[in-house]
């Protein structure tokens, strides 16, 4: 990998980085994203293929994981219960 191309990839994945940060802040505003809109200004619309129908299993993927991150920072934080016994629950 050349320098060039490690550069690339830092600023991209920094790029998709803070964008996925920005959804899941207003996600948990209670924010409801216009996502044919966006795709439209993205130059993705009926043409691009992408519209709300292809960026919904992203977005159910990344509801999932933010609820098993909700859960283990509720393991990590609970000091009452044994970790162990919130392990075998689960």
């Amino acid at each position: 990998m050349t320098l060039w191309s490690m550069i690339v990839a830092v600023v991209a994945i920094s790029v998709i980085g803070g964008i996925i940060m920005q959804y899941l802040k207003g996600k948990e505003k209670g924010v409801d994203y216009d996502l044919d809109g966006l795709a439209e200004k993205l130059g993705l619309g009926d043409g691009g293929g992408m519209s709300k129908k292809a960026l919904k299993p992203y977005l159910e993927r990344i509801d999932q994981l933010e609820e098993r991150v909700r859960v283990l920072e509720r393991i990590a934080t609970d000091k009452g219960r044994s970790l162990a016994d919130e392990i075998d629950q689960l």
